[in-house]
């Protein structure tokens, strides 16, 4: 399904004549990533991607309590 819609997507900017996409803040499973990178590849498009600013992620506990736990 996301393979039919990013190549719509692709084949739509194209003839809109838009030439560059510019997408930040993605995470690394995104779709935008796992999909749309390799069929903008397989079309001819060129695709730069590189890291704008990187977050970290932390697993949260379960509840208030036991967060607090953690800042001790």
């Amino acid at each position: 399904m996301e393979i039919n819609f990013f190549s719509a997507l692709l084949d739509d900017l194209k003839q809109k004549g838009i030439h560059n996409l510019d997408l930040r803040a993605l995470r690394p499973e995104s779709t935008v990533l796992t999909n749309l990178v390799g069929i903008a590849q397989k079309q001819g498009h060129e695709v730069i991607c590189h890291p704008d600013d990187v977050s970290l992620e932390l697993d949260l506990p379960a509840t208030w309590e036991e967060y607090l736990a953690t800042l001790t």
